[in-house]
């Protein structure tokens, strides 16, 4: 007789106690995981206990943009994965345990990888889990939408043609699943003035971005993180 897989239930439960916000990108490129990590930053330094998990299982980056080696740390485990502490947050993903080295997972070996890290991670102590997924919405992303009660869904865009055509698409999509999302970014908008985004949150092109990555506190003097502060405050309010 088949066993219902109970990691599901595990994660559903462990993250509708705590404000899960998801970070969507349209299509690799577009900064998605520049932005998961400075809205991180950003409810770290508004006094949340925030934990960052890179749910990329085929090709994960954050621990770049937060300065670490893969290859130099394992997390614990005592009653479940340890989050690696990094200037008050906490960091879940699985390049520590591939070691920087490309995983060739897809389908349901990319989603039971995707369970078996989300239903391990020790959640005690966090009130904030902000995830960042793979680009596009594919057999993870999905996987993950359908086992959440009530995350609050970022979606993240470039202005460019290819990517609002595909933002459209996305869009579609999440209103057909009922997830619609609660912000869309427009990311690296070289003119800030532009009328026609109004709908969404604009975060400017930031040349500063690239020097400061791996300094949390430097991050957070860049003007691509000053833009994304409406985008914090605004999660916030929903959590009241």
């Amino acid at each position: 007789m088949m066993l219902s897989d109970p990691r599901p239930a595990r994660i559903s439960r462990e993250l509708s106690k705590r404000l899960t916000i998801v970070i969507l990108g349209v299509k690799g490129g577009v900064g998605k995981t520049t932005i998961a990590l400075l809205l991180g930053i950003g409810l770290a330094r508004r006094g949340r206990r925030t934990l960052l998990i890179d749910l990329d299982i085929t090709d994960p980056n954050l621990h770049v943009g937060l300065g670490i080696d893969p290859r130099n740390i394992m997390p614990g485990e005592k009653k479940g994965i340890d989050p690696v502490r990094i200037n008050g947050l906490g960091f879940v993903s699985i390049a520590p345990y591939a070691k920087g080295l490309p995983l060739a997972l897809r389908g349901v070996e990319a989603v039971n990888a995707l369970r078996e890290l989300l239903s391990a991670v020790d959640y005690e102590g966090y009130d904030t889990v902000v995830i960042d997924t793979p680009p596009g919405a594919g057999d993870v992303v999905l996987d993950l939408l359908n086992v959440l009660e009530n995350p609050r869904l970022v979606v993240v865009s470039s202005t460019t043609k290819f990517s609002l055509d595909s933002l459209n698409r996305l869009l579609w999509l999440l209103k057909e699943m009922g997830k619609e999302p609660n912000a869309v970014v427009y990311n690296m908008v070289r003119d800030i003035s532009n009328n026609s985004l109004k709908d969404g949150i604009l975060v400017r092109y930031d040349d500063e971005l690239e020097n400061a990555f791996g300094n949390l506190e430097l991050l957070a003097k860049t003007n691509a993180y000053k833009d994304l502060e409406k985008l914090i405050d605004r999660i916030l309010r929903m959590d009241h």
